[in-house]
């Protein structure tokens, strides 16, 4: 009798172990894919952080030293510069030589998501470049994205957490995407545009 309890307790032990053994696992397996979802989650939602200037709008602003070089011949370099990036010359919308002021308004292509092959539309922006004596500033705004095609809805303003289509028309991934394009895209421009305002005329750059 006492040798049937002990082998009865025997077997209760084991199987309560197995129980708490199998329980664990699927703990584990549980927490291992909130995990994995946590990863993926940060990972869609994760971006190059939009700069929000004190209007509340996304602003890229700089204020670049170029030593050496005059109001005129920084505010030449724009126009030389505007010239020899833009195919059409409407892209200036006012400028005034005098005042040191150029505004103008343009777009560059994305794809549907970044590396991707379907054209995703276009980045418009607003870009005020203010010229003084060894230095400028230049100030892009007014960044929104459209897809006149319709084939993956336009997100209007980049400040919008939701696209201006609607979740149901354009995810929350390709939104993302559209958005770290365009901040790709603007920091190329900003990289063309300095190389250009920084011109010196070859007969400048000897005193010979």
């Amino acid at each position: 009798m006492g040798n049937t309890f002990i082998n009865a307790f025997d077997t209760l032990g084991i199987e309560r172990l197995g129980f708490l053994y199998l329980r664990l696992n699927i703990n584990i397996t549980a927490m291992r894919y909130f995990f994995l979802f946590l990863l993926y989650s940060s990972s869609l939602f994760a971006q190059d952080e939009l700069p929000i200037g004190t209007s509340g709008l996304v602003e890229y602003t700089e204020v670049v030293d170029v030593t050496g070089l005059s109001k005129g011949e920084l505010y030449a370099n724009a126009k030389a510069w505007f010239a020899s990036s833009y195919k059409s010359p409407n892209v200036i919308k006012s400028e005034d030589a005098m005042n040191g002021t150029i505004k103008a308004k343009s777009m560059f292509k994305i794809k549907s998501k970044p590396g991707g092959v379907d054209e995703g539309g276009f980045i418009y922006y607003l870009l005020n470049l203010d010229i003084k004596e060894a230095r400028y500033k230049y100030t892009i705004t007014g960044l929104k994205h459209s897809d006149k095609t319709d084939k993956i809805g336009t997100g209007g303003k980049l400040e919008r957490v939701e696209p201006f289509c609607g979740y149901d028309v354009m995810s929350a991934e390709m939104w993302k995407g559209i958005k770290d394009q365009a901040v790709a895209g603007v920091k190329e421009l900003v990289e063309k545009l300095k190389k250009g305002m920084a011109h010196v005329e070859s007969d400048k750059k000897s005193d010979w």
